[in-house]
This record gives C-alpha cells, structure tokens and sequence, in this order.
C-alpha cells in the first residue's frame, strides 16, 4: 500500500497548486486507490497516515466510506468518495466510486440516490447501530461547498444485492413530514454543529436562521441561533426533538430544557 505516493497527491486536494496539477493528481489517485480497494487484503488494512481522506466504518464492518474534498483556486470544493462493501455470503468486496451530481436543492431532501447521482460530503461521524431495515446507517457529512456557504447533511447509507449503496430513506420524522436526509446551509465562516450524542441517543444541532426575515433562503446569511434541536433515535426512524439542551449528562446535572423560542425551520 503506496500510502507515501498517494499523500503526495492527496496534500495537492487542498493546497496552492493550480487547478490542473489537482486534477491529475486526483485521476492518478482515484485510478490507484480503487484499484486497490478491489484486493481482499485491503479491507483489514489502517489508513492513518493517509492524509486529507476520511474513512468511517460500519460498526457490524459491513461496508467502509472513504470520502474527500478538493479545494480549487475559484473557492468552490469538489466531493468525491468510494464505498468498499463486503458481501456476508460470498465475502467479496464491492467497490463503489461517488460521482458528486447534486440534484436540485428543493429535492434534495425527498429522494434517494445512489452512486452516480450522490449528495457528495465528506463523512466524520457514523451512528454506532442500524435504524430501520437492517444494515441501514445514518451517516453525518461536511459539504464545504463555496466562498459563501456551507452545508452540514446527516443522510443514510444502505447497500442493494449488488453492493452498490442507496443514500437516503424517509426516516427524519418532524411535526410535519418525513424526510430522506437533512440539509443544513449556512455561511461559510459560520461554525454549526452537528453531532451524534451517545448519552442522549440523539443526533444534536445547531438550529441555523437568517440574520433577518428578509434574507429567508438566502443561505449566505445564515448561521446559529444559539438553540438547538435534535433528532432522537428510535428503532426504525429519528424524531424531531425541539429545543434539545445540547449538553451531555454530565454537564447538564439539575437543568432543565428550555421550550425553544424559534419555529419550524425553513423547509419543515
């Protein structure tokens, strides 16, 4: 495993180099690594020291998401990611290459997707237990997007027979409807949380609103309220829980949630 040749090319993702020294870089790159991923000797392997790539697993180890960004000199990043899945039966692996082709934002949240049209992020967290139908996983992503905005998605991850994955699937119940993934958009220095709280069984968030009514959807002015809401983890689906304390247990000895003072988010 060539890790020192290919952090040569994963140091260009996001560096000074022009556009076209990155883009070389990554073809070599993503050419070499799936290659690899291929070989049954790479699934019990460590990768880290590999640098500027992601790497979560399943917690059955199921499946591995690899998944990156690259930054070019216009501002705007690039997603790209593969999915390593190995079959229970026949314990062959699958490789799955994502293609970062975001659909159109108003439906973003209502549809599932796979390999070739994926709602591209670089994952950093894994909910430690499937939700829904077996093998199916909540996942927690980074889209850095541009100069002006961000974007944190909590999505779901699941594989069909023939190893490929299905983001997505209705199980973010709010007060009005079901969702396929959450999208949170918000300006691009703001800093949003967005994390899986053991303690609580929950997946806690910033509760992102314009600086003012004017700005509704226009998602560079966007940034945290100072609340917090949060999606509690039953069986087989997550639900809204508005107005979480977003402290764990113990820093929240002997205090009480607050009853939030904002109201449905923008697309609720």
């Amino acid at each position: 495993m060539p890790i020192d040749r290919w952090n040569n090319f994963t140091i260009s993702f996001l560096d000074n180099s022009p556009d076209q020294v990155k883009r070389a870089a990554l073809d070599t790159f993503k050419t070499e690594f799936s290659e690899w991923l291929e070989e049954s000797i790479s699934y019990n392997q460590k990768y880290d020291q590999l640098k500027n790539i992601s790497r979560i697993e399943a917690p059955d180890n199921s499946f591995r998401i690899f998944s990156f960004h690259v930054l070019f000199n216009d501002g705007h990043y690039e997603n790209f990611g593969f999915t390593q899945y190995l079959d229970p039966k026949t314990k062959q692996i699958h490789v799955a290459e994502l293609k970062d082709n975001k659909p159109d934002y108003k439906v973003v949240e209502t549809k599932n997707y796979g390999k070739n049209q994926w709602y591209g992020a670089t994952y950093y967290s894994i909910v430690p237990k499937s939700i829904g139908k077996k093998g199916q996983f909540v996942i927690i992503g980074l889209d850095n997007n541009n100069r002006l905005t961000k974007r944190k998605v909590i999505d779901v991850i699941s594989f069909n027979r023939f190893g490929d994955p299905i983001f997505g699937a209705p199980i973010f119940k709010t007060e009005r409807r079901a969702f396929n993934r959450i999208v949170l958009e918000y300006n691009a220095k703001a800093q949003v949380t967005v994390r899986y709280q053991k303690e609580n069984n929950w997946i806690v968030f910033d509760y992102i609103a314009p600086i003012d009514p004017k700005y509704k959807d226009m998602f560079e002015y966007y940034g945290p309220s100072g609340e917090y809401d949060a999606f509690i983890i039953e069986k087989n689906y997550l639900k809204i829980n508005r107005g979480a304390d977003a402290r764990n247990n113990s820093e929240n000895k002997g205090n009480m949630v607050k009853k939030p003072t904002h109201k449905l988010g923008p697309r609720d």
